[in-house]
């Protein structure tokens, strides 16, 4: 009888550390919004691993925290004008983006139009170029800039099993 209440208590134990572990490597997020479309569909689920900025890459898609979304945040250089428009405000706290550039690649002005004019070749250190794959819908390096890399939590390894 102890037997089996120590190989039952020993089962329980090690399904709890697999879980905590899983919830500390693991996120799972919740698409909201047409930005990220066609790879990724409002109302679907994916699963993110939470990663070290440096171990992003190019083309990856990532989830990091919308601080700035939030806070109705609009960059310096898109404050007032027409061509940037106030960023929809997201009640979130996650956004799903793709990187397009990672600090020390070269800055790819044609496609961050808000970036054209910046002194530096490269994307400084710290730094990340983040865009929706529906550029129509998305807000992201287009209008934002840079992002803080610190904010990325990591990339999509899957959309959510169904």
């Amino acid at each position: 009888m102890f037997y089996v209440l120590g190989a039952f208590a020993a089962a329980v134990g090690f399904t709890a550390g697999v879980l905590l572990w899983i919830r500390r490597t693991h996120l799972l997020v919740t698409v909201k919004g047409a930005s990220m479309e066609p790879a990724f569909h409002d109302g679907e689920q994916v699963i993110v691993r939470r990663r070290p900025p440096d171990e992003l890459r190019r083309g990856q898609a990532v989830v990091l925290l919308a601080l700035e979304w939030e806070a109705g945040y609009v960059p310096a250089e898109a404050r007032g004008t027409a061509a940037h428009p106030a960023p929809e405000v997201s009640t979130t706290s996650h956004v799903i983006k793709r990187v397009a550039a990672v600090p020390g690649d070269p800055l790819p002005r044609e496609q961050v139009p808000v970036l054209r004019h910046v002194a530096e070749p490269r994307v400084p250190r710290g730094k990340v170029i983040l865009l929706g794959d529906n550029a129509a819908a998305s807000f992201d390096s287009r209008r934002h800039g840079y992002f803080d890399i610190e904010n990325v939590i990591g990339p999509v390894i899957w959309p959510r099993p169904s």
